[in-house]
């Protein structure tokens, strides 16, 4: 059987949309990430309709043969337009950010969303950062005899506040207790691949308006690479999300949904 990854469709009660977007998580999410934006994104704009995605082996989308990869991850996306139809625009955020960029090589749509996700090759530093998290986890004993017993185990080993937060919201229960909702293995392959994938060439061939939101937080934007990415095409765009951090839909939805809105008005 052909795998298409979980989604759930997120418009406006009521109301029958006429354009389509994908929305997809980063490494270690899942589609409900992005619930509470979306219900009020389409309250605001009733003629769409938000897909969201559990992307390969998160959430509810198990059962995905290898490669584990950003180019993998794209493909499943175009064989959900066969349920779902083609979007009109798509949205990702860090590693989403990427496999919406390979999706838009692959499908024709309007515009294409990048949420704080660096489009090249990631530094040392943002390899390693992510690196410990894998390692943390691997190293926390799933799966947890209760929910509650998660967090403490995280806070023991030094995890930060924020980080055992975002895991309390990634955990399912199973016959043998509460285990991560994502397959860590097949996580730690993509995120590795998405480490090592320059985007920039498809940049330079932008069919669709691709956009840029960088979190004013994040240092990775250096002054540089918002000055190529400014030059690279005229299609290309960028925008900054004033204090936000990584977390942009989290850190500042109201700022997000003024930067998006005048595009999907």
């Amino acid at each position: 059987m052909t795998f298409k990854p979980a989604h759930s469709v997120v418009q406006a009660p009521g109301t029958e949309p006429t354009k389509l977007a994908f929305v997809l998580h980063g490494i270690l999410g899942h589609q409900k990430n992005w619930r509470s934006f979306a219900r009020r994104w389409v309250a605001q704009h009733p003629d769409w309709a938000l897909i969201l995605v559990d992307l390969r082996n998160h959430g509810l989308s198990s059962g995905a043969k290898g490669p584990h990869s950003v180019q993998s991850a794209a493909e499943d996306l175009v064989r959900l337009t066969e349920t779902t139809g083609i979007p009109n625009a798509v949205i990702g955020h860090s590693f989403g950010g990427k496999v919406a960029l390979v999706f838009s090589t692959l499908c024709t749509m309007e515009q294409c969303w990048i949420l704080d996700s660096i489009p090249t090759v990631q530094s040392t530093s943002a390899k390693e950062e992510l690196r410990v998290v894998f390692r943390t986890l691997e190293n926390a004993g799933a799966p947890f005899a209760t929910r509650e017993e998660m967090p403490l185990i995280l806070r023991a080993q030094g995890v930060t506040e924020s980080l055992v937060l975002w895991m309390t919201t990634n955990l399912k229960r199973t016959e043998v207790g509460f285990d991560w909702s994502f397959h860590l293995d097949h996580c730690r392959e993509m995120i590795e691949d998405y480490f090592t994938l320059d985007t920039l060439p498809i940049l330079e061939e932008a069919s669709s308006d691709i956009h840029f939101v960088h979190a004013e937080k994040n240092h990775q934007w250096s002054p540089e690479l918002l000055k190529q990415l400014s030059e690279i095409h005229p299609k290309v765009h960028t925008h900054k999300l004033n204090n936000a951090g990584h977390w942009v839909h989290v850190d500042n939805p109201d700022g997000l949904r003024q930067i998006l809105r005048p595009f999907f008005t």
